[in-house]
This record gives structure tokens, C-alpha cells and sequence, in this order.
């Protein structure tokens, strides 16, 4: 079961590393999730949602490490309000269908 607080830097944030283990891999996977989290950020970005990759964050920054998607942290910490605010059961699940048409790069 999926802990709130599971990556010790804040309610509903979780590290790269604890996604991984999380997905069932190595934690060393985490360096790896730029690219599906890129997707996911472009399909927010394009259905006008909140960001929900903003709750992914590096182990020692904090924040996320893809400089595209969050350019500053006022507004990557902006994003994470609202991702926390937002009712995600409105929002249907995407396949992996619908992701492929909103490409990471």
C-alpha cells in the first residue's frame, strides 16, 4: 500500500528512487523515469491538470530534475499544490494509447 509520506519530503511527494522500488524495480531504476514521467507531464499539460510528475522528486534536491518540465522551483512548488488539491478520481485513466500521443520530447 502506497505511503503518504513515503519519501520523507512531504505529504504525497515520493523520490525517483522510492518510484521505482514502488513499480517493483531496483531503486537504481530511478534514474530512468525522466522519460514515462515526461508523457505523463505533456498529457496533464495538454487537459489542462495539474502536473502530477511535480510529486516526483530527487532525494537530494527536493524537486523534480527535469529542467524543462518545472524551470524554477516556485513553480514546481505551485504545481504540487495543486496536484495535492486536485479531485484525481474525475479524471479517467489514461491508456497507454492515450499516452503515446503526447510524446515526452
Amino acid at each position: 500500500m502506497f505511503k503518504q509520506n513515503m519519501s520523507e519530503k512531504g505529504a504525497g511527494l515520493i523520490t525517483y528512487a522510492d518510484l521505482a522500488e514502488l513499480l517493483g524495480y531496483d531503486r537504481r531504476a530511478g534514474v530512468t523515469l525522466g522519460g514515462p514521467l515526461g508523457y505523463i507531464h505533456r498529457f496533464c499539460e495538454q487537459n489542462d491538470l495539474p502536473h502530477l510528475n511535480a510529486v516526483v522528486v530527487s532525494q537530494e534536491t527536493g524537486i523534480a530534475s527535469w529542467d524543462e518540465m518545472f524551470p524554477d522551483r516556485a513553480r514546481h512548488l505551485q504545481e504540487q499544490k495543486r496536484v495535492k488539491k486536485f479531485d484525481w478520481f474525475t479524471v479517467r485513466t489514461p491508456s497507454a494509447g492515450t499516452f503515446k500521443k503526447y510524446p515526452a520530447a
